[in-house]
């Protein structure tokens, strides 16, 4: 358990600097910072794990419909 006097020393300085967050115990910030990182990481790690051995990303399905989006893009621009 933090000090009840210290966190509330901190508050009475953090209003008085006029901040948007005040942290109990200070190492706190630290986390707040480090928290931003994880969400963009999680979606590659989780692509290694699924893929298949010897695989290099992309399934013939994804491929696929890149063709199709592709063909549908070249047909909408030839019928204007």
């Amino acid at each position: 358990m933090y000090d009840a006097e210290k966190v509330a020393a901190r508050i009475v300085d953090g209003l008085g600097r006029r901040r948007t967050a005040v942290c109990a115990p200070a190492w706190l910030r630290l986390v707040q910072s480090v928290r931003a990182v994880p969400p963009p990481l999680v979606p590659r790690v989780v692509r290694r794990q699924a893929a298949p051995p010897g695989c290099r990303g992309g399934s013939r399905s994804g491929r696929a419909a890149r063709r199709r989006g592709d063909a549908d893009r070249a047909a909408r621009r030839h019928a204007r």
